[in-house]
């Protein structure tokens, strides 16, 4: 009978106790509510004050959002933590273990948010800028806190991380409002190049919509097996002028220009030397025998006494004595 009566005794005192307890906790637990409660109410301050700050300074939208919500999150993280210690509870090993976890697991997630931030806060580019970031060549259409996304001139949708755009290379075709066009032509070595360099350059001085200052001017690129490379040079305005749609019109004109003036175009050479005693094997390899027989068709067999042939563009001479020729065409 004594040993039931020192078992409810027990019980009653824990009973007691943890009432005693919770009494006790209540006006902790009171104030740890208000203050979560005044956190949630300043964090609402706290972001609108920033992202009027941030309008004012001439940021974007993008930039807006991050700062934003950043300052958002950051002030209920610091009311949260206050209210748990009024309450006592000891949150060291709490956030010790859920940063290690969060650390892996949201790794590239953070790596992307702050450079989203970056690109925000620097401004390597802005929305409405034309960039090239890797492969891809676009209007940037919105830059979040993870990834910004590029609208192709294919018209798709593409989405970079951000992480990608600080630590790639990327082209801002928008930072400043000039830009120099490079058009490509080839002609034949027998054309004057002088000639040439004189009537392109006379074309892009009289053309409006391109720069005179830079003057427009053409330079030699390369010397090709059968061709001399040539490169226009000239500036345009992006605020006066289409680039893109200049550079087609200039390519026109510069066709319509060596026309009118009788320059010819390089076109591939290829030099074949040929032995006369080899010419009907090297025939019926190309399948151009005469049905039923092992000779080839007369009109394919080259003949060493020809100089010329102003029909197929090829010049055959003779090579090393009467055996060989080489044709060039």
């Amino acid at each position: 009978m004594a040993t039931v009566t020192n078992v409810q005794d027990q019980t009653s005192q824990g009973v007691v106790d943890f009432v005693s307890t919770i009494v006790a906790k209540v006006p902790a637990f009171i104030l740890a509510v208000l203050v979560f409660g005044a956190a949630i109410l300043i964090a609402r301050i706290v972001k609108a004050w920033a992202q009027r700050s941030i309008l004012k300074s001439g940021s974007n939208e993008g930039a807006m959002s991050i700062v934003g919500k950043t300052a958002y999150i950051g002030t209920i993280v610091i009311g949260l933590t206050v209210a748990l210690k009024i309450l006592e509870i000891d949150i060291s090993f709490i956030v010790a273990a859920m940063g290690f976890g969060l650390g892996f697991a949201m790794k590239d997630i953070l790596e992307n948010y702050f450079s989203g931030v970056l690109i925000l806060v620097q401004k390597p580019f802005t929305v409405g800028d034309i960039i090239k970031a890797g492969d891809y060549v676009g209007k940037v259409e919105e830059i979040e806190a993870r990834a910004t996304f590029i609208r192709v001139f294919d018209g798709q949708r593409v989405i970079i991380p951000n992480s990608s755009m600080i630590s790639g290379p990327v082209i801002n075709y928008s930072a400043f409002p000039e830009r120099r066009v490079n058009i490509d032509f080839s002609v034949s070595y027998d054309v004057n190049l002088q000639k040439v360099a004189e009537l392109v350059t006379k074309l892009l001085k009289s053309n409006p919509k391109i720069m005179q200052e830079p003057a427009p001017w053409v330079s030699i690129g390369a010397f090709g097996d059968s061709n001399v490379d040539l490169v226009a040079h000239f500036w345009v305005d992006r605020s006066q002028a289409n680039w893109l749609k200049l550079s087609t019109d200039v390519k026109r004109l510069i066709k319509e220009t060596f026309e009118a003036n009788n320059i010819t175009w390089s076109y591939p050479v290829v030099t074949l030397n040929v032995n006369r005693h080899d010419s009907e094997d090297l025939y019926t390899v190309m399948d151009k025998t005469i049905p039923g027989s092992d000779k080839p068709p007369q009109e394919m067999i080259i003949p060493t006494n020809i100089e010329t042939s102003s029909e197929s563009g090829m010049h055959v001479e003779p090579v090393a004595g009467n055996d060989n020729m080489s044709a060039q065409g």
